[in-house]
């Protein structure tokens, strides 16, 4: 990630001085603007898509803070400088997870994960925000972990967002998840509390 990063610096500062260009209100500068935030957009793209193999790993919403922030940056409202978010995640507490009986796992390792991968789910919920306004609720979520920490099965438990597609997107992101190896093994629901920041 901070390979990543900080190849695409210069892109961002160059986008950032571009999104307050755009913003003295000449006529020119707006004709000029959409081929120069084109070309940056390019040459990230380029700089990202080269060290990976493709953009889409880098992007996804589910790979946590740091590429929940370069997503924003390269592509967030207002030309690469970053929207501002209404909804938000509260994340769960120790006393929320409850684990099948016939399991030990660590409360502790599962928050730790929960913790690092919020944001990416703070971004799918923003992301149906705009698509459906207004929509709140609680998805808890079923999960079996392996031993290596993946996520072997996920069913989802109960929502009540009343948004079918938001629930997929949480459970899809959320079954991509590595928890601690070893630590995290066995059979536990988790809740997700999606809400707008008022």
């Amino acid at each position: 990630m901070s390979k990543i990063f900080s190849k695409c610096l210069g892109e961002i500062a160059l986008m950032a001085a571009a999104a307050m260009w755009t913003g003295c209100g000449d006529v020119d500068k707006k004709a000029d603007e959409s081929t120069e935030s084109q070309k940056v957009q390019e040459r990230s793209t380029k700089a990202i898509s080269g060290t990976r193999g493709r953009l889409e790993p880098i992007l996804d919403e589910d790979k946590g803070l740091g590429d929940s922030l370069l997503y924003g940056l390269l592509y967030g409202s207002g030309g690469g400088i970053i929207a501002k978010t209404k909804g938000e995640v509260q994340v769960p507490q120790e006393s929320d997870i409850v684990i099948e009986k016939g399991y030990n796992l660590d409360e502790r390792s599962v928050l730790k994960t929960i913790r690092q991968r919020t944001p990416g789910l703070r971004h799918i919920y923003n992301k149906n925000l705009k698509k459906k306004p207004g929509f709140n609720g609680t998805v808890v979520l079923k999960l079996k972990v392996d031993e290596q920490g993946a996520v072997e099965n996920i069913v989802l438990d109960s929502s009540t967002t009343g948004y079918e597609e938001f629930d997929n997107d949480v459970t899809l992101a959320v079954s991509r998840w590595i928890f601690e190896k070893k630590k995290v093994r066995g059979t536990f629901k988790i809740p997700f509390t999606f809400y707008e920041k008022e």
